[in-house]
């Protein structure tokens, strides 16, 4: 037996034998507390060291920051400069309040392309770097029609290649880009015209480009729509050269077009087509006025989604573009909005303003370019327009005032409606503005009592001098 050696705990002798295997020896656990718990509170006392340590820092840089932000606001105060800096840049993104309560109720309707193309809810990094929500769920738009293929059928969107333009290289029966173009140049159509027979007034955000359009006249789809409303037919340019009114160019400049500064192209044009005129044939000679929009549609043999009637669909749009342009509607066009200075904005919100209280559309609609600076001009003119209150006159009401009759009754008129397409660029302003006005609606009425409440039930009557009455422009053919 060897003497001086220490026994280990689980070697000693003394050790009871347990016949389950899984089971600890008590003298084990000791073993093992003695040697561990030190360890772990050494852990956690150094734990709590550092967290003290940690929050003591915080402390006192927040108190630092808060004795920076005192002498910052004392200096203010001294100096007279006015508002933080924060503040300040908040206000610049909502109206001034005195604004608020000049908001009108405002809603957005209007049918979109079926297919996710140049959508304002498709993510574009050139011409929509900030897409809109659903535009069926959130907005409550309504899918348009696609009477050339069936959206359901149109799987893939091409991109864009000189090959696959013409189709080289393509599976066999899918669209190349150009095909692909002409299907989306009969949503596009559809959607406008149901859009348009929706409106009571149509303002266009135009642009001309001098190295473009002087060189070629392509289809403008902007211009298209305005000429619904002016000569109904969704076209352009308009077979007849006197009816291309919206064209701005030197070569062939539309008459009475205010020019704000002539290198940029920068004006505007309101235009309300006389009763008296008659309209062309244009629903017999719809397929010569397309301007070859529909020349790169596949045959039904080539690929079988395509609707063999798909002709007879177009012919019955052409019908309703007609009936727009009988309604004799106001149209309002803007040029170069992006490229206005401060001085000429703020000329074309004038503009603006007076068109709407003039005419006092309850449905507006709105068409564009695909661009973002067009775009966010045209949202700051409109956000300024539509703040203001509209004034409409109330010709069946009984007057007091004279014996002629012509003083009558002016009410508020109850909100708008604006009509879009859900398109990226123009079209989409419509949306933001919207959501931009309902959260001012919302954050106003905090503080207002139900019956101050702008857009509510009990609307307050608005005084409104109509002394100015605007010279309506009468053109014929």
């Amino acid at each position: 037996m060897q003497q001086g050696k220490e026994k280990h705990p689980l070697n000693s002798t003394n050790t009871p034998f347990s016949p389950n295997p899984l089971s600890i020896p008590f003298e084990y656990i000791t073993y093992l507390s003695g040697k561990f718990i030190p360890i772990l509170f050494g852990m956690v006392k150094q734990k709590c060291s550092f967290m003290r340590s940690f929050w003591k820092t915080k402390r006192d840089e927040r108190g630092n920051e808060n004795e920076n932000d005192q002498q910052k606001q004392s200096q203010r105060c001294d100096t007279g400069t006015g508002t933080d800096k924060r503040q300040k840049k908040k206000s610049q993104m909502k109206l001034e309040p005195q604004d608020e309560d000049e908001l009108q109720p405002l809603k957005v309707m209007g049918e979109y392309t079926p297919t996710k193309f140049a959508r304002a809810d498709v993510f574009d990094k050139k011409t929509n770097p900030e897409p809109t929500m659903s535009l069926e769920k959130n907005h409550k738009l309504t899918a348009g029609p696609s009477d050339i293929i069936p959206a359901a059928k149109i799987l893939n969107i091409p991109e864009y290649s000189p090959s696959m333009s013409i189709g080289i290289g393509r599976p066999r029966g899918e669209l190349s880009f150009d095909q692909f173009l002409s299907v989306m140049e009969a949503q596009w159509e559809g959607r406008d015209t149901n859009n348009a027979m929706l409106a009571k007034a149509v303002i266009g955000f135009l642009k001309f480009n001098p190295k473009k359009d002087d060189t070629e006249r392509a289809h403008d789809g902007s211009k298209s729509t305005l000429n619904m409303f002016a000569y109904g037919r969704y076209a352009h340019p308009m077979p007849l050269e006197e009816n291309n009114i919206f064209d701005i160019k030197p070569t062939h400049r539309s008459k009475n077009i205010t020019i704000l500064q002539e290198d940029k192209y920068v004006g505007y044009k309101i235009f309300q087509r006389n009763k008296d005129s008659s309209l062309p044939d244009y629903v017999s000679e719809w397929q010569q006025t397309s301007n070859n929009r529909f020349d790169n549609v596949p045959s039904n043999k080539e690929n079988q989604d395509v609707n063999p009637n798909w002709k007879e669909s177009m012919k019955e749009f052409a019908v309703k573009q007609s009936k727009i342009a009988e309604k004799c509607l106001p149209i309002l066009a803007l040029w170069g909005v992006d490229d206005a200075t401060e001085e000429q904005l703020a000329t074309l919100k004038e503009v603006t303003v007076e068109f709407l209280r003039t005419y006092a559309p309850k449905t507006l609609m709105l068409t564009g370019k695909r661009d973002k600076g067009i775009a966010d001009r045209a949202r700051n003119i409109l956000t300024h327009a539509l703040k203001e209150p509209k004034v409409v006159e109330d010709n069946n009401s009984e007057s007091d005032s004279g014996e002629d009759g012509n003083d009558s009754e002016i009410k508020s008129e109850n909100g708008t409606t604006l009509i879009t397409g859900g398109a990226d660029g123009v079209d989409s302003i419509a949306l933001h503005i919207v959501t931009h006005f309902e959260s001012l609606r919302e954050s106003s009425s905090e503080n207002k009592s139900d019956d101050n409440i702008i857009g509510g039930e009990n609307v307050p009557h608005l005084e409104h001098d109509h002394d100015h009455n605007h010279e309506q422009e009468q053109e014929q053919e």
